[in-house]
């Protein structure tokens, strides 16, 4: 009855271990990112455009857009929208190269605050070029992206943020508001800080797994010596 108890405790505790090590796992393999964003068209109204200023950016989370800036990673996710407002009949408006920039704010990711944050402010930049004419636009009215994506750290996760069309044609005044998506891919890797070369500390430790079997096979060795030293 001794033996059947102890071969059983052995047991569970392997599964405990495989299970846990599982559970650790999936938590790395998709972290949960809580994100907000904001921007601006123009470094003043002026900047880079003749006539009235007609386009601007509206960040995440925005009671209008759908989703509230959470996402598993990787994932595609919204950054925000352009929108262009309408002129009065006859207005014109032209852009040359008005630069823009929207900022990428990660608040949590897997239900903690992330530290360090690397580099503290996570920006993306370009230029918008082309005109618009009274409720219309010329179809050439683009925001071009300087960088098709960006780097950075949040605690003990590595991130890229890439832009799925880094040169964006925006709609006219009179189709879905104005509104232009900024689409953008998202990908976040477990990778703790003071590991060597970046790599997952994961990769330096033993597997729970492992680490169960290992348990379970020393402990039937010293279970099969007590055993003999009894007969």
């Amino acid at each position: 009855m001794l033996n059947t108890r102890l071969w059983t405790g052995l047991r569970a505790l392997a599964v405990a271990l495989v299970v846990g090590g599982g559970f650790a796992s999936i938590a790395h393999a998709s972290p949960i990112v809580v994100y907000a964003t904001s921007g601006n068209v123009g470094s003043d109204e002026s900047a880079g455009v003749t006539g009235p200023a007609v386009i601007s950016f509206r960040g995440i989370p925005d009671a209008e857009q759908k989703g509230d800036g959470t996402i598993n990673t990787p994932s595609n996710l919204s950054l925000g929208q352009f929108q262009v407002i309408p002129l009065t009949e006859g207005g014109q408006a032209h852009y040359e190269k008005t630069p823009f920039q929207i900022t990428f704010v990660p608040q949590q990711v897997n239900g903690g605050s992330p530290d360090p944050i690397t580099p503290p402010k996570i920006e993306l930049t370009g230029t918008i070029t082309g005109d618009v004419a009274g409720t219309n636009q010329v179809p050439q009215l683009d925001a071009s992206f300087d960088t098709a994506d960006v780097k950075f750290r949040t605690g003990d996760y590595l991130n890229t943020l890439s832009i799925l069309n880094p040169n964006l044609s925006l709609v006219p005044a009179n189709t879905n508001g104005g509104r232009t998506t900024v689409q953008a891919h998202l990908e976040t890797v477990y990778s703790p800080l003071g590991s060597s070369g970046g790599s997952s500390n994961e990769q330096q430790t033993p597997e729970p797994t492992t680490i169960a079997v290992f348990l379970t096979a020393a402990a039937g060795l010293g279970l099969r010596r007590r055993l003999q030293a009894g007969r």
